[in-house]
């Protein structure tokens, strides 16, 4: 799994899966709770979180500040953004 910093998010081009990365509805429910309060922190507190996200080659780690978050879209501070169905982890540290 490769694990990317936020300063390298701007510069890199990832193609994210447009799949959808996760079964259940529950734990669809759960990563769009995660991301809802991961966004509360990040713009409140300047709060990390680390993603865990599908792209079509690999699993990539990003550890980032989440600005805002769509139904479709997570924006990441620096100006990328991320499908939320290529999602799969959210931690909050």
């Amino acid at each position: 799994m490769k694990q990317i910093a936020e300063a390298e998010i701007s510069l890199l081009q990832y193609n994210f899966s447009s799949v959808e990365v996760l079964a259940s509805d529950s734990a669809r429910v759960q990563r769009n709770e995660s991301l809802y309060l991961a966004m509360l922190l990040g713009n409140n507190y300047s709060k990390k979180v680390k993603l865990v996200t599908k792209t079509e080659e690999e699993l990539v780690t990003i550890s980032a500040v989440i600005l805002a978050v769509t139904e479709t879209q997570v924006f990441l501070k620096g100006g990328s953004k991320i499908p939320v169905v290529a999602i799969s982890e959210v931690h909050i540290y």
